[in-house]
């Protein structure tokens, strides 16, 4: 079991116990023998913890790359519908234009759907329309884009990680949210199971666990450390990733293992 895992268990374990101590102990007494060898003290988990957070921050995009990188919080919940489970590519394309046509709620809830299904076409998901002419009366009605989560995930077809990505991009959140994007980076450099298909990645008790030892540090910081997430989600570490072009490589679990040959990846242009 690699170190990622063990510190990440022995945290889970000791926050069901109530003491970090006690979970030390059960976790030799299921797994251990006299002569495993200890486990780097947690300075050294944490040393390599702020390592990843630094390099996930300077992957960050600049003030300005997206056209959604404003302080506006109607500007950045709707950008986080569109870009769900969509490509930056294609939101890239369509927001502006969007957020011309209607940079209110109340001008969105007066909208025609026609009028926005042909300015987000290209997105694909015709469903969207409705479910943005309603979070735009949601959000007239309260005559602001609201800021406490359970607030957001009251607004129609917000899920958890649009509610916690509004939170904290738009607001001061501490939570990182947690799609399919952000499951198969963090669980790749921690070296933990990705969460199985069908399942929500708030479910993943380990994963939940690396994103808050991820997401210390200051506002600006925990921006940076999710959005450059999202950036190398892009790059390198696809579902079929770029291990041999990741900045990352050198401290990520998945990449050691590729490297020893125990893993597939692949060290050119990738999918």
């Amino acid at each position: 079991m690699c170190w990622y895992r063990l510190y990440l268990e022995l945290a889970r374990l000791g926050r069901v116990c109530g003491r970090f101590s006690i979970a030390m102990t059960e976790f030799f007494n299921i797994g251990c023998r006299p002569a495993t060898p200890m486990p780097p003290p947690p300075s050294d988990y944490r040393l390599c913890m702020d390592r990843t957070r630094a390099s996930l921050a300077a992957l960050a995009p600049a003030d300005g790359t997206y056209s959604w990188q404003v302080d506006d919080p109607w500007i950045r919940l709707t950008s986080e519908v569109l870009l769900s489970r969509t490509r930056r590519t294609v939101v890239t394309r369509v927001f502006p234009k969007f957020i011309e046509n209607w940079p209110t709620p109340t001008e969105l809830a007066s909208a025609s759907a026609e009028r926005v299904w042909d300015i987000i076409r290209p997105t694909g998901f015709r469903r969207r329309v409705d479910q943005l002419i309603a979070i735009g009366a949601a959000v007239d009605a309260r005559s602001e884009v609201p800021r406490r989560r359970e607030d957001l995930l009251e607004l129609p077809g917000v899920g958890e990680y649009v509610a916690d990505a509004v939170r904290l991009v738009a607001f001061d959140g501490d939570r990182m949210p947690l799609d399919m994007n952000v499951d198969r980076v963090v669980s790749r450099i921690a070296g933990t199971a990705a969460t199985r298909i069908g399942r929500s990645p708030y479910d993943n008790d380990v994963l939940v666990d690396a994103s808050h030892e991820l997401m210390r540090g200051s506002l600006t910081q925990r921006r940076t450390v999710f959005t450059g997430t999202l950036e190398l989600s892009a790059m390198t570490c696809r579902p079929n990733p770029i291990c041999g072009a990741c900045p990352l490589s050198s401290i990520c679990d998945f990449s050691l293992a590729a490297h020893r040959g125990e893993i597939h990846s692949s060290d050119g242009d990738g999918e």
